[in-house]
């Protein structure tokens, strides 16, 4: 139809690429329709580079011989391809790798970016049928590099080409002419794209390729011995090439050792991943008739390794049927509990708790030690007063200048494993807690100094804050746990340290952001040692401490939630409960209380707290923040108080942050019943609640004392509303010099509902006004709802912030919300005038 009624003179070009066209789709159709009309084929071959270069050189207004490394880089990119070449000269200019220089003006490009561009799809395709046409030196060259890796170093290269000879620079010269290959400035060769090392290592089978894997992995095992830097690269080339039963044995248990080197370096490089894999191999490489009798200590190396970084992957299933084999062939006890350590930490870590136990308790009688006796237990009684009594009598030089112990692997094993029984406990029986860290600190004053003494300390300072009435020498024994971490191999349980002090101790006296601050630095202790464990569980207790400090609530909900999918997917069970918890309660404070997704729920997440009485603590006090916050009270008052079940002298809890803040709001809702009631145990509830923040209060004002006083201002409205608005000011005024805006929101909604009975409407509007203001900074939708919803009540939809139409904040009230000096005088005189 292009062509029906135009003139015989009509000139008309078609130009397409032959390897797009398909026999009988329809543009072949048109194509063959065309012939009849005597249209002339002319068959285009790729351009060279000299053709390429006066292209750019036309294109660009630019010399050819300035032009030709740009000309060089763009053929070996588009082989030469001229409509290639128009489409990735276009996409060059539009990422700003060639662009228009105004001063002086003329074109220039970034040849170094251009050459780390990706070759296009279609090249790849041209490369790789060209492939085939490529003579026998060049195939076998491409073969070569190709069993290497997507990219080989000079050092590779130079061993390579002494082994091969110098046949092989010059195939590699002219494959990086043809652009298979790009040689960068450090003389380093990569793959021009992944799929054209996919196809040059596809050209082999697999017998052909294990075969150059294994003559590749022998020429490099030789030079290993006095360069160390191929070591990485000897081993794999070896493994790949499959284990060789024709091999003699020295030379299989050779090649063992070096997977051993290579698994010990990946992992000080923490790819544990990596290490895994080559521990495995090391260990199919001993001979299986010799390995557990001629060969014992290079099979013991290699599983006692593999087990420890399969461990740190959580890999319980390897864990297990590697320490099943050492087990089973281990010459003595000392071989095995390396092992058994490793299984109780997978197995706790994965949440099979009771199973985890047992064996620790298994490793302990092996070692001498004794199981955990629970609190009440009259002997613990007079062995930890004892213990109170001997620290006390301690200086700290005295504990810092001890002598090292004189059998560390032992007492470290010893240690390490009560450290993880305390774990167990924390989620099964509390009261065995204060025991487990007896012994440890017992071990350590007995025996000495060991890598793991910091964290005998850190646990007996977190027993002495949960036992009650020890709280300074808690205090100070946590700081020297802190001292001790300089020690030599100390420093690697940093991590394990922050996590005790930081749940069970610092936040008695620090600002609950600096305690975020120390779990987020324990963290990173964690994973720059491998301790996967604690680095996990301190930054549970950073998104806890910033969760209950009041951070943003989307971002803890995030974060959380992203927590638990990762827990999830390396089934990791540990801690999950509780981020749980602290998810849902983030997401109902944004979305509502009835907001439902595909994590448990809060009726689910009730049906647990049966399960775990730890747990169960943490739910009521989130279940008397959720009542407060939402101002409904579902039977939550009902039944022991929180506060009375954390007093229980027969099995306390672990103190943490999160229970005293349970309290906190266990007080207010007290106070309020009170006002609806008249309930004396409502009474007796919120005074008991008061007390005891009170006392936290006076250790760490810069968390507590902003919650002290808005308990006490809740008791004082319930006789003297004037003294009560007093305190209330104060309150709101410790929430924004100690940074909870979250708790400025609660005392300022309190505050205006106290002003609102006073009959000061104006004010009672402005402090409900930027409570709801305050309760959206943190994120908080749904409760700045209901404050709105409550304004309309007591205002009226005129000055209800829902209409639209708000009241101007008085100037008096703003004085007192921004902190001035002359409130209290601005509030009296203002009052007059109602």
């Amino acid at each position: 139809s292009l062509l029906a009624g135009a003139a015989q003179s009509a000139f008309f070009v078609c130009c397409y690429r032959d390897d797009d066209v398909k026999p009988g789709d329809a543009f072949s159709l048109w194509l063959e329709g065309l012939e009849p009309r005597g249209m002339e084929k002319i068959e285009i071959s790729n351009l060279s580079i000299e053709s390429v270069n006066l292209m750019v050189s036309e294109t660009l207004k630019v010399f050819p011989r300035i032009t030709l490394p740009l000309s060089s880089q763009l053929h070996a990119k588009t082989r030469g391809n001229p409509l290639f070449l128009r489409q990735f000269m276009e996409s060059l200019h539009s990422q700003s790798f060639i662009l228009l220089r105004l001063n002086p003006p003329r074109w220039t490009w970034d040849l170094e970016k251009i050459s780390s561009v990706e070759l296009p799809e279609s090249v790849v395709e041209l490369l790789i049928e060209e492939m085939q046409t490529l003579s026998r030196n060049l195939k076998n060259s491409l073969r070569v590099v190709s069993c290497i890796g997507s990219r080989v170093t000079k050092q590779t290269l130079d061993v390579l080409v002494s082994a091969l000879g110098q046949n092989l620079t010059a195939a590699l010269e002219d494959l990086v002419k043809r652009g298979y290959l790009v040689q960068d400035k450090s003389s380093e060769v990569r793959f021009s794209h992944d799929k054209v090392q996919e196809s040059a290592y596809e050209t082999m089978v697999v017998a052909e390729q294990r075969m150059l894997h294994k003559k590749l992995g022998q020429l490099m095992f030789e030079k290993v011995v006095h360069d160390e830097t191929l070591l990485f690269l000897a081993a794999t080339q070896i493994n790949l090439g499959g284990i060789d039963a024709s091999f003699d044995r020295r030379k299989r248990v050779d090649i063992a050792t070096l997977n051993q080197k290579a698994g010990n370096r990946a992992k000080d490089m923490s790819s544990f991943d990596v290490a895994l894999q080559f521990f495995q191999n090391g260990i199919l490489w001993v001979p299986v008739e010799s390995g557990w009798s001629l060969d014992y200590d290079i099979s013991l190396a290699l599983h006692q390794s593999a087990v420890e970084t399969a461990c740190l992957l959580n890999n319980v299933e390897v864990v297990t049927e590697l320490t099943t084999n050492v087990t089973a062939n281990a010459r003595n006890g000392t071989d095995n509990q390396a092992c058994l350590f490793c299984l109780v930490k997978s197995l706790a870590t994965c949440g099979q708790l009771e199973d985890s136990k047992n064996i620790a308790f298994v490793i302990l009688e092996q070692l001498g030690e004794v199981v955990p006796r629970e609190k009440g237990d009259p002997g613990f009684t007079m062995d930890f007063k004892s213990m109170v009594t001997a620290l006390k009598g301690l200086s700290d030089d005295a504990i810092l200048s001890m002598r090292a112990t004189h059998q560390s692997e032992r007492d470290d094993l010893s240690l390490s494993v009560y450290l993880i029984l305390a774990y167990i406990y924390t989620e099964i029986s509390p009261k065995h807690i204060p025991d487990v860290a007896l012994q440890m600190l017992r071990i350590t004053l007995n025996n000495g100094l060991s890598a793991v003494s910091p964290q005998a300390f850190a646990s007996f300072a977190v027993t002495l804050v949960s036992m009650g009435g020890q709280d300074g020498l808690a205090w100070r024994i946590g700081k020297l746990a802190k001292r001790l971490l300089a020690r030599p191999h100390s420093q690697r349980y940093s991590s394990a340290v922050a996590v005790h002090l930081g749940a069970g101790v610092d936040w008695v006296f620090e600002p609950i952001q600096s305690v975020a601050e120390s779990s987020l630095n324990g963290q990173r202790s964690g994973l720059q040692v491998g301790d996967l464990l604690n680095a996990r569980l301190n930054y549970r207790n950073y998104l806890a401490s910033i969760y209950l400090g009041g951070k943003e609530l989307s971002f803890c909900r995030d974060n959380f939630l992203d927590f638990l999918e990762t827990s999830k997917k390396e089934n990791k069970v540990l801690g999950s409960m509780y981020a749980e918890m602290c998810y849902r309660m983030s997401a109902s404070l944004i979305e509502g209380i009835e907001y439902v997704d595909n994590l448990p729920s809060w009726d689910d997440i009730s049906n647990k707290k049966e399960r775990n009485i730890e747990f169960s603590y943490a739910f009521q006090a989130h279940n008397c923040m959720r009542s407060f916050l939402f101002q409904c009270y579902d039977g939550v008052m009902e039944g022991d108080s929180l506060l009375s079940r954390l007093q229980n002298t027969t099995n306390p809890p672990l103190l943490r942050p999160l229970l005293l803040l349970g309290v906190f709001y266990e007080g207010l809702l007290s106070f309020q019943l009170v006002r609806t009631h008249q309930d004396a145990k409502y009474m007796a509830r919120g005074m008991e609640a008061l007390q005891f923040i009170e006392k936290y209060s006076k250790t760490n004002p810069f968390t507590f004392e902003n919650k002290y006083l808005l308990l006490e201002a809740a008791r004082t409205e319930l006789t003297d509303s004037d003294q009560a608005w007093i305190v209330y000011q104060k309150a709101i005024q410790s929430s924004n010099n100690h940074k909870f805006a979250h708790e400025e929101a609660i005392a300022s909604e309190l505050a205006g509902r106290c002003l609102f009975r006073m009959g000061m409407i104006i004010e009672s509007h402005s402090f409900f006004t930027f409570a709801a203001g305050k309760y959206r900074s943190w994120g908080a939708k749904a409760i700045a709802q209901r404050v709105e919803v409550e304004m309309l009540q007591k205002f009226g939809e005129e000055n209800s912030p829902m209409s639209g139409h708000h009241t101007q904040v008085d100037s008096s009230c703003l004085d007192i919300l921004r902190g001035s000096p002359d409130h209290e005088t601005n509030t009296s005189r203002k009052r007059s005038g109602h």
